[in-house]
Order: structure tokens, then C-alpha cells, then sequence
């Protein structure tokens, strides 16, 4: 395996962790908000 190969699966590999976490604080907070919401509703 080359090693330039290697180290751009890794940034890859990086990139979508970052992704993914990104993600999750939003969803997070979305639920949050949507929790929040529907207290305020009902």
C-alpha cells in the first residue's frame, strides 16, 4: 500500500467523523428545540 494512498483514506476517514459529529450536535439540538417547542404549545 503507498503511503499517499494511505494518508488521504485517513483525511477522508476525517472528514466524515467531523461530518458525522456536525450532524449529531444538530439533530441534538433540534430535538432540544422541538422539545422546547412543544412545551410551549401544549
Amino acid at each position: 500500500m503507498e503511503k499517499g494512498v494511505h494518508t488521504e483514506v485517513i483525511t477522508l476517514k476525517c472528514m466524515y467523523i467531523d461530518l458525522f459529529v456536525l450532524l449529531l450536535t444538530f439533530y441534538r439540538k433540534g430535538a432540544l428545540f422541538s422539545m422546547f417547542f412543544m412545551d410551549i404549545i401544549g
